[in-house]
């Protein structure tokens, strides 16, 4: 997944404001190669992925929320990083802080960049400082999030000093889920909802964005803690239809014979399989239908005469705009039905 869809995928529609986009990588130790001078080869991710260095860094809302984020793209030299992606994080961490912002690193790397030397290897340094005073210092709200592939000694920048040993998980805790995409956006909102409620009730701020004094724990801060729970909750759920594979199966469309069949996995229970058989000349249009909110998902669905309304996107896919277009538009171009958008 490219940063740039990760980006479509977290941020709010027209806030993403990025920062440092003219940053770009020199040669600073000359770096010698029989296969293509590591300028070239710069040159070559450039053209290739569309970005400038292997990471992109800005401002935007989530579900409202006004953030700093950093999204690192493993098409860009495998998400390496060099001097210019360490800047633009230890950058964003700086803006990020002086602002009040809260905090979110997408980690997808494999690596330092060995064309850079020890010159890269300083990255991790800078950004852990820039972290610490983030995190220690300053008291904001931080989520580091790992994707894959993420390899190499470049994590250790993202998360906080010792928490790879059991007696620091043990006396500071720990919140460490594996969240689908789908539901990442939700999820990451329901934690802030969360910690400003709690913040309230604590009368500390555990979100800097939010002063617990500003928040009074009857009824806003109730009301927050119960939105925050209520999202996790949902996003549990979510977790659980993904597990199961809900909602995953196959199409085939037979135009010979006029014969459409649909095979769906259902939850556990009677109806784990869900088979659906039916003419062709029955379907009426293509439907996409729009979400938005805490969880913002875009569906497609057939609408079929006596039947209604039939899924064709699984549980776990959440297509960007432009995918879903595409997809709706071949579909009805082969079935000769119109396409609806709700």
């Amino acid at each position: 997944m490219s940063s740039s869809d990760r980006i479509e995928l977290s941020i709010d529609p027209g806030t993403w404001d990025p920062m440092d986009d003219d940053m770009v990588s020199l040669d600073p130790i000359e770096f010698h190669s029989e296969e293509e001078p590591y300028k070239n080869r710069i040159d070559s991710y450039q053209r290739k992925t569309g970005l400038t260095e292997a990471v992109q860094t800005g401002t935007g809302q989530l579900n409202g929320i006004p953030i700093a984020i950093g999204v690192m793209d493993f098409q860009f030299m495998g998400g390496s990083m060099g001097s210019v992606v360490g800047e633009k994080i230890t950058r964003l961490i700086e803006y990020a802080t002086n602002k009040f912002l809260p905090l979110i690193l997408v980690c997808a790397s494999g690596g330092a960049r060995m064309q850079e030397g020890s010159l890269s290897l300083m990255q991790m340094a800078k950004i852990s400082s820039a972290l610490y005073d983030y995190q220690s210092n300053q008291k904001l709200f931080y989520v580091s999030i790992l994707t894959s592939p993420t390899t190499g000694g470049v994590t250790a920048s993202f998360v906080p000093e010792g928490s790879q040993a059991s007696e620091y998980l043990f006396h500071k805790g720990l919140f460490d889920p594996i969240v689908p995409r789908n539901p990442l956006k939700g999820v990451l909102s329901s934690l802030g909802f969360l910690l400003v409620g709690i913040s309230s009730y604590l009368d500390r701020n555990l979100i800097s964005l939010f002063p617990s004094q500003q928040i009074r724990f009857f009824p806003q801060g109730i009301v927050m803690s119960f939105y925050g729970i209520a999202g996790l909750f949902v996003s549990s759920y979510l977790w659980c239809t993904i597990t199961w594979n809900v909602g995953s199966g196959y199409d085939r469309f037979d135009r010979k014979e006029g014969i459409v069949c649909i095979f769906r996995w259902g939850f556990p229970g009677k109806n784990r399989r869900i088979f659906l058989r039916f003419l062709m000349k029955d379907i009426q249009s293509i439907r996409i239908e729009v979400k938005e909110g805490i969880y913002a998902r875009r569906v497609l669905y057939m609408e079929i005469r006596g039947l209604g309304a039939i899924p064709l996107t699984r549980t776990d896919e959440n297509l960007t705009p432009r995918e879903i277009e595409q997809k709706a538009a071949e579909l009805a171009y082969f079935l000769r039905v119109p396409i609806e958008v709700f």
